[in-house]
């Protein structure tokens, strides 16, 4: 199965078994961000400054979680969700205590969160912006993060620096590489542990 959200603010899920898409509910503003639990949690963040948590299973709506903007981003590592919101926070919830984040930090960035995600075998989060920027934190060791800039060309006639915002990030299941899809067309791998970048992908031209 699969689930699903967007503008019309409703909350689907396909069951791939019956075929069927079933409308679980809705959110007062669009959905942003649809995270899938192994647990039989569908998790649904919206523009509504709201997260809210769905059983398969029943079908019923579990819980709902205001959270300090609107939601832009979320990952799920086992117990653990990452939600990147509209103020350039991040604030990590246990799922089975979403009354409040048990850690919230300031990304610093200048432009919005674009997208979000667990590595080093989900100790820590990596963190996009539309400004080329990636930050990556560690829940339990705070003054590990660090920041660094990605997807940007400089431009030798003019002194000057595109930057471009990041589409997508992804961590390899097995090896934990981090790969970062920006608006330059090109796909970059990164060693987050050793902190540089293993090679770049120009798929401008393909």
């Amino acid at each position: 199965m699969w689930a699903y959200g967007g503008l019309e603010k409703k909350v689907h899920y396909y069951d791939v078994t019956s075929g069927k898409d079933i409308v679980l509910g809705e959110h007062e503003a669009p959905i942003k961000s649809i995270a899938v639990c192994i647990r039989g949690l569908i998790l649904s963040g919206s523009w509504d400054k709201s997260i809210k948590g769905w059983s398969i299973n029943t079908q019923y709506e579990t819980f709902t979680t205001k959270v300090s903007d609107k939601v832009y981003a979320m990952a799920v590592a086992d117990y653990f969700l990452a939600v990147g919101t509209a103020d350039k926070n991040v604030s990590v919830y246990d799922i089975r205590k979403m009354n409040e984040p048990f850690l919230s930090r300031n990304t610093g960035f200048t432009c919005h969160i674009r997208n979000i995600c667990w590595v080093q075998n989900n100790t820590g989060y990596a963190v996009a912006s539309s400004e080329g920027k990636i930050t990556v934190e560690f829940v339990t060791i705070p003054n590990k993060g660090f920041t660094f800039k990605c997807h940007r060309v400089s431009d030798p006639e003019t002194n000057t620096m595109l930057v471009y915002p990041i589409n997508a990030l992804g961590v390899h299941p097995k090896y934990g590489t981090l790969a970062t899809g920006g608006s330059d067309g090109t796909v970059c791998l990164w060693d987050t542990e050793s902190k540089r970048r293993i090679t770049k992908l120009d798929l401008s031209s393909s």
